[in-house]
């Protein structure tokens, strides 16, 4: 009698793709690399089924679920906790998902053990905050619209310095601008454009509804003109407002999320954050959000000007700019806390910084690299088409 053995479960099925559009803004990663007719994106697809197939049958529903979310903060938080749990596994840890804890009903993402090692591990990130988001998705939906306009002649550069509290009239925006576009004479552009570069370049502003946009019009060049594909009508988009900068605050409303939820853990309690901000962040970036007074910066989650706080977390595994198409590189650093109660010792598959009281640090590079212990090609998944979002 022949015996059905069940398939693994995956997120993405076979079945066609005829779709080769960038992403749009609103547009969650998944949605989008689930409709994405591209060779690229079908490696990405190939490996996340893999690894979804690999992850423990009675848990995998729960992390299907989460990647079928409209959110894109709860999409990308069940595939940080995916690719957590294959790099690990991968090298030799074995992870229990949400393990009892003594004393509390909370249960932390990952046991992980490896003789004579173990750990609780706990993934997190820097969500924006709600209004954040609303705001965000209001302006993702102006920006789709205005993508969707052809205009011939000319691609536009777009900043906004006030997004408005509701969406704007869509609809209009494109009708004045494209009335705009239209009155403008190519040759006439280019030639200003070469007399005078981009300041030379004709601008205008769009204001209602408590909205305001700028835009730019840049020429085409002969190449784009005899091209048979249809161009993007924005060739460029950005922020026109200053804004400061700040990676501590996210990582400390991280901490104060996560520091406590489990109470005295027997083994090292050790917080994976994954930043999820615009605005570029390096492995010294996180350094100094931990640290804080120690490099001359504010208050940190591990030390503030009156000394260590949140000593439960013995460790930080910390990246920004990863994704599902890039987990090769950038790569995460783990940093170990000097002033844990229960100190972390064991290795970890990316480069760590041991961080000393004084502020002083020993970096420690792994001896092979992702791709290897993977099973990937160094260049995985090949030269990407265009920039998604």
């Amino acid at each position: 009698m022949s015996v059905s053995v069940p398939r693994p479960p995956i997120f993405f099925g076979d079945w066609a793709r005829s779709h080769p559009e960038p992403m749009q803004h609103s547009e969650t990663t998944f949605r989008f690399l689930d409709r994405v007719a591209d060779p690229y994106f079908a490696a990405v697809r190939e490996v996340i089924n893999d690894w979804v197939g690999r992850y423990p049958g009675s848990h995998a529903s729960r992390l299907l679920t989460r990647f079928g979310s409209e959110s894109e903060q709860e999409q990308m938080g069940a595939w940080w906790e995916l690719c957590l749990y294959t790099v690990l596994t991968a090298s030799g840890w074995t992870l229990e998902p949400e393990p009892e804890v003594s004393g509390t009903r909370n249960r932390p993402d990952y046991l992980a053990t490896r003789q004579p090692s173990a750990f609780y591990l706990e993934a997190t990130s820097s969500n924006p905050a709600t209004d954040k988001v609303a705001e965000h998705n209001r302006l993702g939906a102006v920006l789709d619209a205005l993508q969707r306009l052809e205009i011939s002649g000319f691609f536009l550069d777009v900043h906004w310095d006030r997004v408005g509290s509701s969406s704007p009239p869509i609809t209009g925006l494109r009708k004045a601008l494209s009335t705009w576009v239209s009155g403008l004479s190519r040759e006439q552009v280019l030639a200003d454009y070469t007399r005078g570069g981009v300041f030379a370049l004709p601008t205008w502003r769009w204001a209602e509804h408590g909205w305001q946009l700028t835009f730019m019009a840049y020429p085409w060049g002969e190449k784009a003109l005899a091209s048979d594909q249809r161009l993007p009508t924005l060739g460029s988009e950005g922020s026109g407002v200053a804004e400061i900068v700040d990676h501590v605050s996210p990582m400390q409303r991280a901490f104060r999320a996560k520091h406590d939820r489990y109470g005295a853990l027997p083994d090292p309690y050790v917080l994976a954050y994954l930043n999820t901000s615009e605005h570029s962040a390096t492995e010294l970036t996180h350094f100094n959000a931990l640290v804080g007074p120690l490099q001359g910066a504010p208050d940190g989650c591990w030390y503030t000007r009156r000394g260590p706080i949140n000593r439960d977390v013995a460790a930080v595994i910390a990246v920004w700019g990863i994704r599902p198409s890039h987990f090769l590189t950038p790569s995460p650093t783990v940093f170990i806390s000097p002033w844990a109660h229960t100190p972390f010792e064991a290795e970890l598959p990316w480069p760590t910084v041991i961080i000393r009281s004084d502020g002083t640090t020993e970096r420690r590079v792994p001896a092979q690299s992702l791709h290897e212990l993977l099973g990937l090609p160094p260049d995985w998944p090949g030269v990407e088409p265009f920039t998604p979002g």
